[in-house]
């Protein structure tokens, strides 16, 4: 049985917990493991206003998009889409301003396009951060970095977006706790929002 979602909800079959080997052995499943990506399988119409205006989903069936780690009973839920048989990956339903981003397959990795008023972020290494020789694991995580894409921005509700205020190479400050880390092409980056931005650092 097909899921349909409707209004700002989107469908995302995650991917499965990549293989873990130790040597020549395959280690079993991580019992906690959470999927973080996956494929976009359903998209509701979109944001409904009181004047009848449609504000469409920045997302279509086929994207593979990066999202927050979670469980079904939190920010998405599980469902079962083939009737009363028990499924091994249940589709994960999110409002469509979760997914972080979309990603697309290059020649040499992948292609980041981040929704909305998100913007990624490349942290700088410790020497351009200005911190001491310490070693990595007792070192504090940067709280500056460089700007790697931005979205179009936050949109109104007349479905203007309203552009965001820095640009690619912008070398940000951001607090400690702000944005989600991930990982594309093994390589750790940082997701935040506009409002997450503390400042700009000008030349």
């Amino acid at each position: 049985m097909a899921f349909q979602p409707t209004g700002s909800f989107v469908a995302i079959d995650p991917e499965p917990e990549p293989a873990r080997t130790y040597g020549v052995l395959f280690l079993p499943p991580v019992k906690d493991w959470l999927p973080n990506r996956g494929t976009v399988t359903g998209c509701g119409r979109g944001q409904i206003y009181p004047n009848g205006r449609v504000e469409p989903i920045d997302l279509q069936v086929g994207d593979f998009v990066l999202f927050p780690p979670m469980v079904s009973d939190r920010q998405g839920e599980g469902y079962d889409t083939e009737g009363d048989r028990p499924v091994q990956k249940p589709t994960i339903v999110l409002h469509a301003s979760r997914p972080f981003g979309v990603l697309k397959r290059k020649e040499d990795g992948w292609n980041f396009r981040p929704l909305y008023d998100r913007v990624l972020v490349k942290r700088l290494p410790p020497a351009e951060d200005g911190l001491v020789a310490i070693p990595d694991s007792a070192r504090p995580p940067a709280l500056s970095g460089e700007v790697i894409a931005v979205g179009e921005g936050k949109r109104t509700r007349h479905g203007i977006p309203l552009p965001i205020q820095v640009s690619l190479g912008d070398r940000v400050l951001f607090g400690k706790y702000a944005g989600d880390e991930v990982d594309i092409d093994g390589e750790d980056y940082v997701v935040l929002r506009e409002g997450e931005l503390a400042g700009i650092y000008e030349s």
